[in-house]
């Protein structure tokens, strides 16, 4: 049975693993504007959800659920000229991109048995308020239920 709830938090579980190491103060599916963000808040990851599609491959069939979402990082820029925000930014990147990538190579990852395959899919973006000394990335993730 597909339950968004469900998929959405093991998704969740699986980003808040893959990061564990990399000292964010806050991972959290409470997605928040920049000016809710304040540097006592930060380094955080958001988990988004941004949409679905959904169809059958054939009359009557089973559904296929594509779910969208956006795994947002953001960074404090600091005053020290030689930290590169970037390098956080860059280091949530490759996690979650290890993260939807199982072993061995070629393998899906299934979200432990509840979907077909989650897998970054779309642009990935830079962007940045200087005026408020954050730099966000936004990781856009597909997870396909059904067949």
């Amino acid at each position: 049975m597909f339950s968004p709830e469900t998929i959405e938090a093991a998704l969740f579980t699986l980003i808040e693993t893959a990061t564990a190491n990399l000292g964010f103060k806050r991972v959290t599916r409470r997605a928040e504007m920049f000016s809710q963000t304040g540097p006592e808040n930060q380094d955080a990851i958001f988990l988004v959800p941004d949409g679905a599609v959904i169809d059958q491959q054939q009359a009557y069939g089973v559904m296929r659920y594509r779910l969208q979402y956006m795994i947002v990082g953001r960074v404090h820029l600091s005053d020290d000229r030689a930290v590169v925000p970037q390098t956080r930014l860059n280091a949530l990147w490759a996690a979650v991109d290890a993260a939807t990538r199982p072993l061995p190579p070629g393998s899906k990852q299934t979200l432990g048995g509840l979907v077909n395959h989650a897998w970054i899919e779309g642009q990935v973006l830079f962007m940045g308020l200087p005026d408020r000394q954050q730099l966000e990335i936004a990781i856009p993730v597909t997870v396909e239920t059904g067949i």
